[in-house]
């Protein structure tokens, strides 16, 4: 039994993927457990596509279930790429941050960068 002889065997859990194979498994195969699927959750001993109410951090997520391109942005305190995965908008080092005045992004309540609205600085 080896991995890539487009057999299942061994301890795969579908042809060449899953089990100790070192392969996850895509969309639509055999499994046991989540860790057999490649960023998808196992339901019904079947991988299932990434969602965003899966609990599991997959698909173009840079945290569980939110941010990316695909998903609501994330709170404070989450794992983040880019301004836009956050609700704040202000990601500086990998965590979304919450949103302050001199965070050089316009957020919460501001009328523009930073200035504005409950700030305290004028426009």
């Amino acid at each position: 039994a080896t991995n890539g002889d487009g057999v299942k065997n061994g301890d795969e859990t579908d042809v060449d993927c899953g089990g100790t194979s070192g392969k996850y498994c895509g969309t639509g195969k055999s499994c046991k457990v989540t860790g057999d699927c490649d960023k998808a959750a196992c339901l019904d001993e079947k991988c299932a596509a990434a969602t965003c109410s899966d609990s599991i951090m997959n698909g173009l997520e840079t945290a569980k279930d939110c941010g990316g391109s695909t998903c609501g942005k994330c709170a404070d305190g989450l794992d983040c790429k880019i301004g836009t995965d956050c609700t704040s908008g202000v990601c500086p080092s990998g965590k979304c941050l919450a949103a302050t005045n001199g965070d050089g992004v316009k957020n919460g309540d501001e009328t523009d960068v930073d200035c504005g609205g409950t700030s305290g600085k004028y426009c």
